[in-house]
């Protein structure tokens, strides 16, 4: 992976345990809302896994946020 795509994740990552974490909800609940594996949710949230868009799309609606918020 690329130096850019790795920050790229980081980011990514770094906002959704942010969203996660002002919910106070732990991984496993937030993956058994979205329909993933609160193993899943840790990988997304350490940038060793690039998501898809359906999952954003998820994680947005979940957290009631606009998508484009994970990406500012």
């Amino acid at each position: 992976m690329k130096t850019n795509e790795k920050i790229f994740l980081k980011r990514l990552g770094s906002a959704i345990r942010m969203e996660r974490e002002k919910l106070n909800i732990s991984q496993e609940a937030l993956g058994l809302e979205i329909g993933i594996s609160k193993n899943q949710v840790g990988r997304i949230e350490r940038a060793e896994h690039a998501t898809s868009i359906t999952i954003l799309y998820k994680l947005a609606i979940f957290f009631q946020i606009e998508i484009k918020s994970f990406f500012d």
